[in-house]
């Protein structure tokens, strides 16, 4: 078989492989919301927005407020647990339905609505429907059709029975759609029925209608009614008189699911099957699965499509997921059909007939079947064909492709998927890009300098440019007037009137290469550096003149890729996001604006046809649909959430009066937008007192110290990066004064300046006894100096002056007075006599102020290691006593004690003047039991007599008294 015959057959079986994934959709790009978010309960039953933006969570564990930053669970003190239904009407309530009851949110306050003092259970998914701004239509847990509705705007809820309640088809009821004031559609049964009027039509099977029980029901804003049913879906056209099947194989029997309906803002319907979101295009079902990004898990339960267009969906043990860039973006993976994930070119080839989109990956050529929605491979998987880094119009309906590998692949229109020709670049193993100038002549950057080719000759090849024109250039671009401009390691370069103008660095000296370059329609040119610097450049002759035009946004970022739309928008790939300018202000789009990977391509900017931009990253291709959007009015209303002082909860909606107080004033903000947060921000001042506004830190704002006045404080959204504003919401509050500053208090300081006044004859009546007092205090002053004085000489007269240590009078005292406690109290003494080894030597070899110090180290290592009730006492010259009440020589801890004693002697070297000594001790130790028959003088013959056995022993050791010992020892 020959090469080209295998190569179509395996084109076959791709295009084949593409049409059975038909039903596959592109990547979701989707935000978990959870326990890190204040969303405790995983379990999302139900979704709605009230008319000031917040979303509202019903979940099997409470129900939870999202105001953009966080979730916040309300009506738990009311005991309000499992959330099957939700419902906000136009006055603003929201209608929440429980196992335990129903219940309405208004005015900040939630309470319970009941039935003649019975709640009203509520178990249906879609058993509430609100119409107007005072009447709700509920099914309750019997399946019966009530109506609340309200006289006197909430203050009082009135519950009877809907229209036709006792008519058999409107007792078993599992959804309701109110589609008018005097219209509602319920599932009623194992069909539909149709109240309007008062009057009921039951739609069955002989009007389209399958015997199914039909859970959730939408009408679409064109008209249209659609029913989901646990394993079908049918539609009811606008005007038409029979229900028509939407169904595919992927509506499977579930009995126990209840998957959601949804219309979302571009009119497409949206529902799920299990592990699946399905999105009715008008034609067909797009199926978004795991491979698309939903979660592997629970059923989708809910959906809601908010105010801004964005998709919010409920799972079941994965919480709430928001659809990031819905309707604005499209992304493309590797799951829909692109070789690899890298993309480093797109471009639509100019074939007669209809342009195909053309993508270049790391693992080939793709093209975009626009019917299938996905991706299929253009070209074999051969090493030549892989790397693809560069795509440009032939300008004959085909397109050159350049590759890492030096490849120059030119794919024709009749052609099919193998290239029409293959030419290798000479020494330059890397092609960065391909681009044809006016007169089709093909021109490749490339890891070895630029070339030129005449493609149209017969028999030509690649030629360097210019000799001048040697190095790594990665970009190009075309000017309006023919100048071709070229950017890499040596700098930028020009083409211009057929001379090319060598290399140069914008900034002579300067470390690192020019990395992107795009030429703009007013002649000029931006240039983005390796310094992280954008640099627009005017040509003055053979001069380039560089401004730098570095926005604050982009400060930091890499910028790998410039591109100039249509709109006069410039466009910049850069290492976190894709930056925009409209002229006016710079937005950056990133995963949270919808973006598939915030790590975007060289190369891979791209406007179509119809002026969408299509972004290559390193995780696959981002479609923005809608960039007009980027620059709207993104103006959204700031709300006052909550008012807090000293922890107690205030009202929001009228004028406070507050006592002073030193605590804060906490005022709980909030801006109820979901799309594009980047870059919003809350903006307060306190009208009057400071009238600069301020960028509040985060959501809650603490006004503190302020004196007593009337205040007024006002907070407003801010849009930094569209540099927009909304109208402020404003609090206004009064300070009472402080009690000093009260009539009360001032009458109080006059009663006192009076009571002063009878004072100060009072105390001139006492000022003799406070002089005879001072005196007699100052006579105590002095004898307590006198006392000190003496116990100052009594510490003199009994310690040691060397080393502070008790003298040995003083010790032997001690001593006399521990051996009676030993024998009065029945606990134990131990007597340790303790010498210096060979202190004569260090008195002679390093000299008696060093054996001074030593003797200060020793006592000093002693102190540190016996409790603070133990003495320590010089008994002569280099020996030394220790008196250790309660411990006993003879037992084992206590020898291990002693042991401790002994070896933080020996545990380093000691500071002898300029040098350092090793220094060793002997101890001699007795232990004295209550019942010993032995004195003080007794002790310390019997531990002298020890000390002796550890000199002649070998020194630094204990040795112990032995027993017996009497008082003749």
């Amino acid at each position: 078989m020959t090469r080209r015959g295998w190569t179509w057959r395996t084109w076959l079986l791709a295009c084949l492989a593409g049409m059975a994934f038909a039903a596959q959709a592109e990547q979701m790009s989707l935000r978990e919301y959870g326990q890190a978010d204040g969303l405790d309960n995983l379990a999302a039953r139900a979704l709605a927005q009230d008319r000031a933006g917040f979303l509202w969570v019903g979940t099997e564990n409470g129900l939870y407020r999202f105001d953009g930053e966080r979730f916040e669970r309300i009506g738990a003190e009311q005991g309000l647990i499992e959330v099957n239904a939700l419902a906000a009407d136009a006055a603003g309530r929201v209608w929440v339905g429980t196992t335990d009851g129903l219940f309405v949110l208004q005015k900040g306050a939630l309470r319970r609505v009941d039935r003649e003092g019975r709640p009203i259970t509520v178990f249906f998914p879609q058993g509430l429907a609100a119409a107007g701004a005072g009447r709700l239509w509920v099914i309750d847990g019997d399946g019966r059709l009530l109506v609340v509705s309200s006289p006197d705007d909430g203050e009082h809820w009135r519950v009877s029975d809907g229209p036709g309640a006792a008519q058999a088809p409107l007792r078993q009821l599992e959804s309701v759609l109110a589609t008018g004031d005097d219209e509602l559609w319920l599932g009623c049964g194992e069909a539909l029925c149709r109240l309007h009027a008062g009057q009921l039509e039951v739609w069955d099977a002989g009007r389209g209608v399958p015997r199914q029980r039909w859970s959730r029901l939408l009408r679409s804003r064109e008209g249209a009614l659609w029913a989901r049913s646990s394993s079908g879906i049918v539609q009811l056209p606008a005007g038409a008189e029979r229900f028509v099947e939407r169904g595919d194989a992927q509506f499977v029997e579930d009995p126990v699911a209840n998957y959601p309906l949804l219309e979302d803002a571009q009119q497409r319907i949206l529902t799920a099957v299990p592990q699946a979101l399905l999105r009715w295009d008008g034609r067909s079902w797009q199926r978004f699965g795991n491979d698309a990004g939903l979660p592997l898990g629970g059923k989708l339960r809910a959906m809601l499509a908010d105010r801004e267009g964005g998709v919010w969906l409920g799972q079941l043990g994965a919480g709430v997921l928001q659809w990031r860039g819905y309707g604005l973006w499209e992304n493309w993976s590797v799951a829909d059909g692109l070789p690899r994930s890298t993309v480093w070119s797109i471009r639509r080839s100019a074939a007669p007939g209809g342009q195909r989109l053309h993508v270049a990956t790391g693992g080939g050529l793709a093209v975009f079947d626009a019917a299938a929605r996905r991706f299929v491979a253009a070209a074999p998987d051969t090493p030549a064909m892989r790397e693809v880094s560069s795509l440009e119009q032939d300008g004959a309906g085909g397109l050159w492709a350049g590759t890492r590998g030096g490849k120059l692949l030119r794919f024709s229109n009749a052609a099919g998927p193998q290239p029409a020709s293959v030419e290798s670049l000479d020494q330059a193993p890397s092609i960065y890009r391909v681009q044809r100038d006016r007169d089709a002549e093909l021109w490749i950057a490339s890891e070895e300098g630029v070339y030129r080719w005449r493609t149209e000759v017969a028999g030509s090849r690649p030629q360097l440019a210019d000799p001048m024109a040697k190095g790594m250039f990665v970009d190009m671009c075309r000017a309006p007037d023919g100048t071709l401009w070229f950017a890499g390691e040596p700098g930028i370069a020009r083409l211009a009137g057929g001379r090319w103008q060598p290399a140069r660095l914008l900034e002579p000296g300067r470390a690192g290469r020019e990395s992107a370059i795009g030429c703009l329609r007013d002649g000029s040119v931006v240039a983005a550096s390796a310094d992280q610097r954008l640099r627009r450049l005017v040509s003055q002759g053979d001069a380039i003149v560089a401004t730098d035009i570095t926005p604050p946004l982009l400060r930091g970022r890499s910028v790998l890729e410039l591109l100039e739309d249509r709109r006069g928008w410039l466009w910049a790939n850069t290492d976190a996001g894709v930056g925009v300018w409209n002229g006016r202000v710079w937005r950056l789009l990133d995963q949270r604006n919808g973006l598939v990977w915030n790590d975007t391509s060289s190369g891979a900017l791209y406007e179509d046809t119809d002026g969408t931009i299509w972004i290559g990253t390193s995780r696959g291709a981002s479609h923005l649909v809608a960039p007009d959007a980027l620059f709207a009015d993104g103006t959204r209303d700031a709300t006052i959430l909550s008012v807090r002082s000293n922890g107690v909860s205030l009202p929001t909606d009228r004028r406070l009066r507050l006592p002073w107080s030193r605590g804060a004033l906490e005022i709980g903000l909030a801006v109820p937008a979901y799309r594009d947060r980047n870059g919003l921000a809350l903006e307060y001042r306190l009208a009057g007192f400071d009238d600069q506004w301020t960028v509040a830190p985060h959501t809650d704002v603490r006004l503190t110290g302020l004196p007593a006045g009337s205040y007024r404080f006002e907070a407003r959204a801010a849009d930094l990066e569209r540099g927009s504003r909304s109208a402020s919401v404003a609090l206004d509050f009064e300070i009472e004064p402080a009690w000093w500053a009260t009539r009360t208090f001032y009458a109080a300081c006059a009663a006192l300046a009076l009571g002063l006044a009878w004072a100060w004859s009072w105390w001139r009546t006492r000022a003799l006894v406070r002089a005879e007092q001072r005196l007699q205090a100052l006579v105590r002053e002095r004898t307590r100096e006198l006392e000190a004085s003496q116990e100052q000489l009594r510490e003199q007269a009994t310690k040691d002056a060397l080393t502070g240590a008790w003298n040995r009078r003083a010790i032997l005292e001690i001593l006399e007075r521990e051996v009676g406690r030993t024998r009065r109290e029945r606990r134990s003494l131990t007597l340790v006599l303790a010498d210096i080894d060979h202190f004569k030597r260090i008195n002679d070899s390093h000299g008696h102020p060093a054996g001074d110090a030593v003797l200060r180290e020793f006592v000093a290592r002693l102190a540190g290691e016996v409790r603070p009730y133990d003495a320590i006492g010089r008994y002569g010259g280099e020996e030394f006593v220790l008196v250790l009440p309660g411990l006993g020589a003879d037992l084992g801890d206590d020898h291990a004690r002693l042991g401790r004693i002994h070896a933080a002697i020996a545990a380093s070297p000691m500071q002898a003047g300029d040098t350092t000594v090793a220094v060793t001790c002997s101890f001699g130790a007795i232990g004295l039991q209550p019942s010993d028959q032995i004195g003080a003088e007794a002790m310390i013959a019997a531990a002298d007599a020890a000390l002796y056995r550890a000199k002649r022993g070998g020194r630094d050791r204990i040795e112990y008294a032995q027993r017996p010992f009497d008082a003749a020892t």
